[in-house]
């Protein structure tokens, strides 16, 4: 009768001390709120439907979607698609930065090259046919790389830019390509 009574204090305790515990956490864990804002087109989005998103040298925050490109400063979207005439497609696939100064612009024919300097956008800088707005070519993927260099894929090619846009190297893909962490050229 005495073991029966020591083995029901071993669970009793063993339910208090260990088991409550947990479940307390879930019960606090759920009960706390999170603050949260769904933003859509009647905010100022260019669609709902988001690709792509790049928190820039200066805090802003880049929507890549697939009606255009919007840049928000933590209270309202730019549309900035409205403003380039050389922005040929509004499906934008990737964004990235590449310097202090340059955030390309993947889209679904080319690529598009937005300077942070002076707020406009410059596709001169690109001078390869395959890459330029407008091109057939499909980006998938803008990879910044030490030395302000950077991996673009699109089409059926890979290529290697330098920190003014040049293209130093290309290849066209025979099979998938992956990006890697560790590249070498």
């Amino acid at each position: 009768m005495r073991s029966l009574f020591v083995n029901n204090k071993l669970t009793f305790l063993f339910v208090i001390f260990i088991l409550a515990p947990c479940f307390l956490q879930e019960v606090v864990a759920q009960s706390t709120v999170n603050n949260f804002r769904l933003y859509t087109v009647k905010d100022g989005l260019a669609s709902n439907y988001v690709k792509n998103l790049l928190i820039d040298s200066k805090g802003y925050l880049w929507v890549g979607t697939l009606e255009g490109i919007n840049r928000f400063d933590g209270e309202s979207f730019t549309n900035l698609i409205t403003d380039a005439k050389d922005f040929t497609s509004r499906s934008v696939e990737w964004i990235n930065q590449v310097n202090d100064s340059i955030i390309l612009i993947g889209t679904s024919s080319g690529l598009v090259v937005f300077n942070l300097n002076n707020n406009q956008f410059q596709n001169s800088q690109i001078k390869d046919t395959l890459l330029k707005a407008g091109s057939t070519t499909f980006v998938r993927s803008i990879v910044r790389l030490p030395n302000d260099k950077c991996l673009i894929a699109g089409g059926n090619y890979v290529f290697l830019l330098d920190r003014h846009l040049n293209v130093i190297r290309s290849c066209a893909k025979q099979r998938k390509v992956y990006f890697r962490r560790r590249y070498n050229f």
